[in-house]
């Protein structure tokens, strides 16, 4: 998505029309224009602009299954608070699979797109259970563990279900399954 900055004519008015009057707030000097849709940017395959850990194998572009039902849930939703949760539920889901291994990034940049995911959940209008879910699976992810991320995956199975219906609560559980078994397979590679 490319995003051009105009600067607008800093010259008075010389016309006898009335200023504009709108609802949208003023943006000063400088307006944005956007040339690709936004919705555009979760059907294309998402890279990733964090550099892996180090003796980690490269990032693939590949969506994992789990990230795949919730973006096919998100196109079918309407737009409101449904379509805001399954997005930050994908976001969430991101977050998790940047934190398993063999693709594993490293911890600044873990702490970065945690901080980001933060302020972008701040943001979004979500149904309660789902907002409060998320909270605390953030605080398990902040700890840095990696059986925090199955942790703070199985705690947001129930409340998923709860908010979102049971195709995102698969969703999850899939996820959360997947993070298990990485935990599993890295425990008995080090026993």
């Amino acid at each position: 998505m490319r995003v051009r900055r105009h600067t607008t004519n800093h010259t008075p008015r010389t016309t006898n029309h009335p200023p504009p009057t709108s609802s949208k707030p003023n943006l000063g000097v400088h307006r944005l224009r956007i040339n690709a849709p936004l919705w555009q940017a979760t059907q294309a395959a998402p890279t990733l602009c964090c550099a892996p850990a180090a003796g980690a194998s490269i990032v693939t572009d590949q969506l994992s299954p789990a990230e795949d039902r919730l973006l096919e849930a998100m196109a079918n939703a309407a737009r409101g608070p449904k379509r805001n949760g399954l997005f930050a539920l994908w976001l969430f889901v991101r977050q998790c699979d940047g934190r398993l291994p063999p693709d594993q990034l490293t911890d600044r940049a873990c702490r970065r797109r945690l901080e980001l995911f933060e302020r972008r959940l701040s943001s979004l209008s979500l149904p309660a259970p789902l907002r409060r879910a998320l909270s605390g699976s953030v605080r398990e992810l902040r700890a840095g563990s990696l059986d925090g991320v199955a942790v703070a995956l199985h705690q947001l199975v129930a409340p998923t279900r709860e908010a979102m219906g049971s195709d995102a609560a698969e969703a999850i559980a899939l996820a959360a399954r997947k993070a298990r078994n990485v935990e599993r397979s890295v425990q008995k590679a080090g026993v």
